[in-house]
């Protein structure tokens, strides 16, 4: 009876081992997730306050269109859902000597954080290539990307559509998708 009394209380001791070790794997597994968790609380809190901050919405939202619209080369703006539409008017683009055709663009500014431009004209050589550096809406913005973004998390709509119509008026052939000379010549 012994024997099977000692085998019993070393078999359970064992086990009990076993899952208080599990428990202390369970512990320091929380306590790294509570401290992720209590740092992202920390974060949204100071990113509802600097929300609370800004200025009266209707009133900025106003001034910020009329910056919008004096950006040089905006014909309109538009609002869709999350996204401001910027129209522009028609532009030409200097590259060695000739002027090119790029024709009009909607810029769409989503913002939840993305990106688009269109060639509304379509006078690129492929319908795909909306601008040297722009496929399929798409632009290769390189590092210009994280200071638009960081524009729009801002509200900062009129510098942010700047930013973008200055990219539309550039040209590097080094890291154009196609080579200008596809689109139309200007007189």
């Amino acid at each position: 009876m012994r024997d099977l009394l000692a085998s019993s209380i070393q078999t359970q001791e064992s086990v009990t081992e076993e899952d208080a070790q599990a428990v202390r794997s369970q512990l320091a597994e929380l306590s790294r997730r509570f401290v992720t968790l209590d740092r992202r609380l920390l974060s949204y809190s100071r990113g509802a306050k600097e929300l609370r901050t800004l200025t009266d919405v209707p009133e900025s939202a106003g001034q910020e269109l009329e910056r919008l619209l004096a950006v040089r080369g905006v014909r309109a703006a538009e609002v869709a859902g999350s996204q401001l539409r910027v129209l522009t008017h028609q532009l030409m683009l200097e590259s060695e000597g000739s002027t090119y055709n790029l024709g009009e663009y909607r810029i769409l500014l989503d913002l939840a954080g993305d990106v688009r431009i269109e060639s509304i004209s379509r006078l690129g050589p492929k319908p795909h290539w909306d601008h040297p550096h722009i496929q399929d809406g798409l632009p290769c913005l390189g590092n210009l990307r994280e200071g638009v973004l960081k524009l729009m998390a801002r509200y900062e709509l009129a510098l942010a559509t700047q930013v973008l119509m200055d990219f539309l008026s550039t040209y590097n052939a080094d890291t154009a998708y196609c080579p200008i000379e596809g689109w139309p010549r200007s007189c």
